[in-house]
């Protein structure tokens, strides 16, 4: 899977643009499923993301408001996340690299509906 990693530092403030090298590092890797997960564990400051462009979708994790965010892309439609925890995200990752890309009304793993979808 190719995966792109933008890792903001603790301390960058919102601004319209954000320079590559001053304000965050861009990382890209190709991974198997468990190394891609821990790039998600990663994730620990405000603006940083990860992108995995895996079998059925692309999967961009994020943070925002100090929660994790998911947006999901795929040809069978849109979903987005939030507030969750890593478990959760790791079987988001599950579904979109077994290339079903039928993510449903729920949240992988949890009786929790999408926030959109």
């Amino acid at each position: 899977m190719n995966i792109i990693f933008r890792d903001f530092g603790p301390n960058v403030p919102t601004k319209n643009r954000y320079e590559r090298g001053v304000d965050y590092l861009k990382h890209e890797f190709n991974f198997d499923f468990e190394n891609a997960f821990k790039v998600i564990e990663l994730l620990k400051h405000e603006h940083s993301d990860v992108t995995i462009d895996a079998r059925s979708a692309v999967v961009m994790f994020y943070i925002s408001g100090g929660e994790l965010y998911v947006q999901i892309d795929s040809p069978d439609g849109f979903w987005h996340g939030s507030n969750f925890d890593l478990s959760t995200a790791k079987e988001i990752l599950r579904v979109a690299v077994e290339g079903n890309g039928q993510f449903g009304e729920r949240m992988p793993g949890t009786d929790r509906e999408w926030d959109v979808y």
